[in-house]
């Protein structure tokens, strides 16, 4: 085993990313092995067994808002148009303003 004070930040990465690859297909061989094992005493009671493979799972990523509403009284205070309106906006709605004069840009 290599003296790992020694070695670049390249083949520390390098390393690191060769013992993830490695970790991976042990574990894929160990759930292998264990899925024959699962069917073989399935097999012998006259039992059939099926696996459900993970699907992959969908990210939803949100698109970036496209209005964006600040408080002319206190410019620090905004709001990107999602979920609940803040109370700075309400009370100024309260008070007559439009939305559409809050907007920015």
């Amino acid at each position: 085993m290599s003296n790992l004070a020694q070695m670049t930040k390249e083949e520390l990465q390098n390393l690191l990313q060769q013992a993830q690859n490695e970790l991976a297909e042990r574990r894929e061989d160990e759930i292998r092995q264990v899925k024959e094992e699962i069917q073989r005493l399935a097999k012998s009671i006259g039992v059939r067994v099926y696996f459900d493979e993970p699907s992959a799972r969908k990210v939803r990523k949100s698109s970036p808002a496209t209005h964006s509403y600040r408080n002319p009284a206190q410019p620090s205070q905004t709001w990107a148009g999602r979920g609940k309106r803040p109370h700075w906006l309400t009370a100024l709605i309260a008070q007559g303003h439009k939305l559409e004069d809050l907007l920015v840009g």
